[in-house]
């Protein structure tokens, strides 16, 4: 990683985890959801509980076919009379015609508002003046979304998208298109811990996932790796161990929190224990403890 890379990232680290600078989300796909079934409709479409989120809220969630496989992955927010559902850029086709395939004789608007929001995320808990706001925890800790209109310009520093890669990959969340897909399956990426609920009741995809919850494992799953080597090939790259293949890395970053290069990794059942290496090329890697 060049210098000028890594000043890059340091510049800002610190404001943002103080809160005093926010991280850029958009662009988004955002849809809204009105109608007086949107909770029992959108309820039986993802992996969280919607049921039980809160006014002003967000929560993780991912919707899945049948099969448990993912459309995509996204964020629900609670308006008073509606939901935001905001996800991937890419995922407009497919996610959009998902959900909007399954409202059939429901009292459901599904509307796309990508082009009139756009949205800021501060790792805080104290209150903010906004106008719209909800609390979330997009970086796996406690934070608030600032939703503002397209045509508003954010009035406080706002971090390069190098430090909010870094920010994330710390947290060990997985990024559509990089580490997870429509190739896989919830658990893989960790959203059983992030956005599944197991209590709630039946929505699409929830018997394929009840099961791999009985069976206990995937056959791969997404691994928070670090190297003390000072350069990262290009990704995605293929990770060895005692030569057989054991991965694909999918995401990395300097971490000014492990002083390290780090990196997210599909890894293969039986090799994803901490303290388990793993190489690319020269380059050894180490798997490390996720942060939940």
């Amino acid at each position: 990683m060049s210098r000028s890379q890594l000043n890059e990232i340091l510049t800002d680290y610190d404001g943002v985890l103080a809160g005093e600078i926010a991280l850029p989300i958009s662009p988004r796909l955002i849809l809204e959801l009105k109608g007086s079934d949107r909770i029992r409709y959108l309820n039986g479409q993802v992996t969280s509980d919607v049921a039980s989120l809160q006014e002003k809220h967000s929560q993780y969630s991912s919707i899945c076919t049948n099969k448990g496989k993912m459309v995509g992955d996204g964020w629900i927010s609670k308006n008073t009379d509606s939901f935001f559902v905001d996800a991937d850029p890419s995922l407009e086709e497919t996610l959009t015609a998902r959900l909007d395939r399954y409202i059939i004789a429901d009292d459901v608007e599904l509307v796309d508002v990508s082009q009139s929001w756009k949205i800021f995320h501060l790792i805080t808990q104290r209150q903010l003046d906004a106008k719209l706001t909800f609390q979330s925890k997009r970086y796996n800790t406690p934070g608030i979304d600032i939703w503002l209109p397209a045509d508003q310009e954010y009035e406080q520093p706002v971090c390069s998208a190098k430090t909010a890669t870094a920010i994330r990959i710390e947290a060990a969340m997985p990024l559509w298109g990089k580490d997870i897909s429509e190739k896989s399956l919830p658990p893989e990426g960790n959203l059983d811990k992030l956005a599944i609920s197991y209590s709630k009741g039946c929505y699409t995809g929830q018997e394929p996932i009840a099961r791999i919850k009985s069976k206990g494992h995937v056959n791969k799953k997404l691994c928070l790796l670090k190297t003390d080597h000072d350069t990262c090939p290009n990704l995605p790259t293929e990770l060895t161990r005692n030569g057989e293949k054991s991965g694909i890395l999918t995401s990395s970053s300097f971490s000014p929190k492990h002083q390290a290069i780090i990196a997210l990794g599909l890894i293969k059942r039986g090799l994803q224990e901490t303290g388990t290496q793993h190489t690319s090329g020269d380059i050894i890697w180490e798997i490390i403890d996720l942060p939940y």
